[in-house]
């Protein structure tokens, strides 16, 4: 087993999105490490339930990330780490629905560190964009992508309002 899988080992981890692409690939990696519980928490509106690797360690809770008696529940144990990688993605998806961009990648992200805080969650992973979790190369955002004006601005700022909150919970270590 690789080294950094150790971590991982005997564990609770919540994964939001976890239905997805991203989210079936790191539960089949925290199975493969021996997480001692993973909970998938996913509305399957990007995704479907057969992509969710089956094993014992594995809990699905289909819901959003935008209901706090989902949220309630996927909370309700003791949780040493959560990857929150549940999104309303696809640019033009979020140009064609900016409030329910604004609700699931606002709102939706502030609901679940606020759990994690009130949890006392020993790690928070974010990645705000595929960008993040692919590739790793730093560059200033606004060199890539200039300032932009109506619907694609309040994304940027959403975007942004994410790392913002981040930033001001200091007693959880956040990746």
């Amino acid at each position: 087993m690789k080294e950094y899988l150790n971590e991982y080992k005997g564990k609770n981890i919540l994964i939001t999105g976890g239905a997805g692409c991203i989210g079936s690939n790191l539960t089949k990696a925290l199975i493969v490490a021996k997480a001692a519980e993973i909970i998938v928490l996913d509305d399957l509106s990007a995704a479907e339930r057969w992509n969710i690797p089956v094993d014992p360690s594995v809990v699905f809770i289909e819901g959003s990330i935008l209901d706090d008696e989902v949220l309630k529940r996927a909370f309700s144990g003791k949780l040493d780490f959560v990857f929150h990688l549940a999104a309303h993605f696809a640019n033009q998806n979020s140009v064609d629905n900016p409030e329910t961009d604004l609700e699931v990648n606002g709102l939706g992200t502030l609901k679940v560190l606020g759990y994690s805080h009130l949890t006392k969650v020993g790690k928070f992973v974010f990645a705000k964009k595929l960008g993040d979790l692919i590739g790793g190369v730093k560059v200033k955002r606004d060199e890539v992508f200039p300032k932009r004006q109506g619907r694609l601005a309040a994304i940027d700022r959403t975007s942004r309002r994410g790392e913002d909150e981040l930033a001001h919970l200091g007693e959880m270590r956040i990746s």
